[in-house]
């Protein structure tokens, strides 16, 4: 599921282009990936220079990074607790992106993807659910005119039955 490939000019471009998003005093969900990693990066030379955040990391390698940047970080019970600053924007990357190519027969509109092949797919969309903006961070090696039929689901322990009820439900295969 997990598209490689892109270079890595293209993915520093789109990384740091959704960093320029994140205004002053902004809490920012710190996606998972190479192309996010690019905007954790963006976003600690901002910090160098004055911006006032605090991000959200979706996994450990994201949160080892920010600590690197010196992007100071909340963990998600803070930032969305009943005392916290809520999240005003998270940036993640996509594992594909349907184009929605006329040729297609796909019945996935352009713009709908595919998060989570790789790694910290529960913690991402926890983090993604939770703000208020979210901004899919995405080259153009993840494009593609239709989506592959296979969709990522991580259940959490206590979760498991019914996530593979709403699977099944849905016509697909637990």
């Amino acid at each position: 599921m997990k598209t490689s490939g892109g270079s890595d000019a293209t993915k520093r471009r789109a990384g740091e282009s959704a960093a320029e998003a994140v205004t002053d005093g902004d809490v920012v969900g710190l996606g998972t990936g190479s192309t996010a990693a690019h905007a954790i990066r963006r976003l600690g030379d901002r910090v160098d220079g004055g911006l006032d955040v605090r991000g959200v990391p979706t996994s450990f390698a994201s949160r080892e990074l920010a600590a690197e940047e010196a992007v100071p970080c909340l963990d998600l019970p803070e930032a969305v607790g009943p005392d916290g600053p809520g999240i005003d924007l998270a940036i993640d990357g996509a594992d594909q992106v349907a184009t929605g190519s006329e040729e297609s027969d796909s019945p996935v509109p352009g713009g709908a993807l595919i998060k989570g092949g790789g790694a910290a797919h529960a913690r991402e969309k926890l983090v993604d659910a939770a703000a208020d903006r979210f901004l899919v961070v995405a080259d153009p090696s993840k494009e593609s005119p239709r989506l592959d039929r296979s969709v990522p689901v991580e259940a959490l322990p206590a979760g498991r039955t019914a996530v593979a009820a709403a699977v099944r439900e849905a016509g697909g295969e637990a």
